[in-house]
């Protein structure tokens, strides 16, 4: 499990713990935020469901991150906008929200904290739009089947083109074409990565 940082172990005692299993929503959209999420452990994907019905992931959040989507509503005042679900089984600190508004106010080092946390989260935002838009989709693909790191990948095609924010059937075609080539190995719910070095030269 990740260290706490100094400023959110201060407050550990106003935090409320959740445990919750893979699988599992956290936030829908319109649900109102309840307060400054971080992540212990676990894995949470948060997505935006398109006018046509077809989810895009924005961002996962791994052990050390805070949900950019969650601060900004909290800022705001205003409500979810996508949907967050737990992609691995998740410990979650969950500050509410009178006590995080408060510890903005008194705690200089939270506020860098929650601040450094925005910045962070937006810039990689910002750049996952940029690829959604600019990149090709033989490109993003690539890099999401690179970026676990290892070469046995339990992943769906569905899931891959929620990351990639393209449609299943256009991913099926591509990893189909990356199969003939050798690059991969496809089975139900598993890739297999073959020629590591073939997908490096996509992006």
């Amino acid at each position: 499990m990740t260290p706490l940082p100094a400023p959110l172990a201060d407050l550990r005692q106003y935090c409320h713990q959740l445990e919750l299993p893979a699988g599992q929503q956290l936030m829908s959209p319109g649900q109102a935020c309840q307060g400054f999420i971080w992540v212990l452990s676990g894995q949470v994907a948060v997505s935006l469901l398109g006018r046509q019905g077809r989810d895009v992931e924005l961002y996962r959040l791994n052990p050390g991150d805070s949900c950019v989507l969650t601060t900004s509503c909290l800022f705001g005042n205003s409500p979810f906008p996508a949907t967050a679900a737990t992609t691995r089984p998740c410990r979650l600190l969950l500050l509410p929200e009178a006590e995080f508004n408060r510890a903005l106010e008194q705690s200089p080092s939270f506020r860098r904290l929650v601040f450094a946390s925005l910045g962070e989260r937006l810039a990689a935002l910002m750049a996952q739009i940029e690829s959604i838009a600019f990149d090709s989709i033989d490109s993003r693909l690539a890099r999401a089947l690179l970026a676990p790191g290892h070469d046995e990948l339990a992943v769906t095609h569905e899931q891959l083109a929620q990351r990639i924010g393209s449609a299943r059937e256009v991913v099926s075609r591509r990893l189909s074409h990356f199969s003939r080539q050798g690059w991969l190995s496809l089975s139900r719910g598993h890739i297999r990565l073959l020629n590591a070095d073939a997908l490096r030269r996509l992006l």
